[in-house]
Protein backbone atom coordinates (compact mmCIF):
# COMPACT_ATOMS: atom_id res chain seq x y z
CA UNK A 1 0.00 0.00 0.00
CA UNK A 2 1.34 3.57 -0.97
CA UNK A 3 1.63 6.18 1.89
CA UNK A 4 -1.39 8.61 1.89
CA UNK A 5 -0.64 12.24 1.65
CA UNK A 6 -0.61 13.85 5.05
CA UNK A 7 -3.47 16.40 4.19
CA UNK A 8 -5.45 13.13 3.59
CA UNK A 9 -4.36 11.25 6.87
CA UNK A 10 -5.62 14.13 9.20
CA UNK A 11 -9.06 14.76 7.13
CA UNK A 12 -9.91 11.26 7.12
CA UNK A 13 -8.97 10.83 11.01
CA UNK A 14 -11.53 13.77 11.49
CA UNK A 15 -13.99 12.36 9.79
CA UNK A 16 -13.33 8.90 11.04
CA UNK A 17 -13.44 10.35 14.97
CA UNK A 18 -16.78 12.29 13.73
CA UNK A 19 -18.60 9.37 13.31
CA UNK A 20 -17.13 6.60 15.34
CA UNK A 21 -19.75 5.61 17.66
CA UNK A 22 -17.71 6.80 20.69
CA UNK A 23 -16.80 10.15 19.62
CA UNK A 24 -13.28 9.98 20.28
CA UNK A 25 -10.18 12.90 19.74
CA UNK A 26 -9.10 12.99 16.46
CA UNK A 27 -6.02 13.69 18.67
CA UNK A 28 -5.94 10.25 19.87
CA UNK A 29 -6.23 8.14 16.88
CA UNK A 30 -3.22 6.62 15.20
CA UNK A 31 -3.27 5.69 11.83
CA UNK A 32 -3.30 1.48 12.37
CA UNK A 33 -6.44 1.70 14.19
CA UNK A 34 -9.07 -0.79 13.20
CA UNK A 35 -12.24 0.92 11.92
CA UNK A 36 -14.56 -1.81 13.04
CA UNK A 37 -12.10 -3.77 15.69
CA UNK A 38 -11.37 -1.03 17.59
CA UNK A 39 -13.13 2.00 17.00
CA UNK A 40 -16.84 0.29 17.04
CA UNK A 41 -17.84 0.67 13.93
CA UNK A 42 -20.77 -1.38 12.43
CA UNK A 43 -21.70 -1.06 8.79
CA UNK A 44 -24.54 1.11 8.74
CA UNK A 45 -21.62 3.89 10.00
CA UNK A 46 -18.69 2.48 7.39
CA UNK A 47 -21.73 4.10 5.22
CA UNK A 48 -22.12 6.80 6.42
CA UNK A 49 -18.43 7.41 6.27
CA UNK A 50 -17.84 6.70 3.15
CA UNK A 51 -20.68 9.05 2.14
CA UNK A 52 -19.15 11.96 4.19
CA UNK A 53 -15.51 11.16 2.62
CA UNK A 54 -16.78 11.23 -0.94
CA UNK A 55 -18.55 14.82 0.20
CA UNK A 56 -15.13 15.59 2.06
CA UNK A 57 -12.91 14.48 -0.54
CA UNK A 58 -14.96 15.02 -3.84
CA UNK A 59 -14.16 11.75 -4.53
CA UNK A 60 -16.17 8.64 -5.29
CA UNK A 61 -14.51 5.95 -3.13
CA UNK A 62 -16.40 2.42 -3.75
CA UNK A 63 -18.13 0.47 -1.81
CA UNK A 64 -15.43 -1.91 -1.55
CA UNK A 65 -13.32 0.51 0.10
CA UNK A 66 -15.26 0.14 3.32
CA UNK A 67 -16.81 -3.18 3.56
CA UNK A 68 -14.26 -5.41 1.32
CA UNK A 69 -12.52 -7.06 4.00
CA UNK A 70 -11.20 -6.87 7.29
CA UNK A 71 -8.47 -4.68 8.74
CA UNK A 72 -9.64 -1.09 7.57
CA UNK A 73 -7.40 1.40 8.88
CA UNK A 74 -7.51 4.91 9.11
CA UNK A 75 -4.50 4.69 6.98
CA UNK A 76 -6.16 2.42 4.37
CA UNK A 77 -9.02 4.91 4.20
CA UNK A 78 -6.60 7.67 3.22
CA UNK A 79 -4.74 6.37 1.41
CA UNK A 80 -7.52 5.20 -0.97
CA UNK A 81 -8.75 8.88 -0.72
CA UNK A 82 -5.21 9.98 -1.52
CA UNK A 83 -5.06 7.26 -4.87
CA UNK A 84 -9.19 8.68 -5.94
CA UNK A 85 -7.56 12.42 -5.94
CA UNK A 86 -4.53 11.33 -7.71
CA UNK A 87 -1.79 11.79 -5.03
CA UNK A 88 0.69 9.17 -4.81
Amino acid sequence: MSEPAESDVVATTELVARFAPNSPDPATLSRDLDLVRDLGYDSVRLVELLLAVDEAFAVALPIEAMLGGPGLSIAGLAAAVSRARGKP
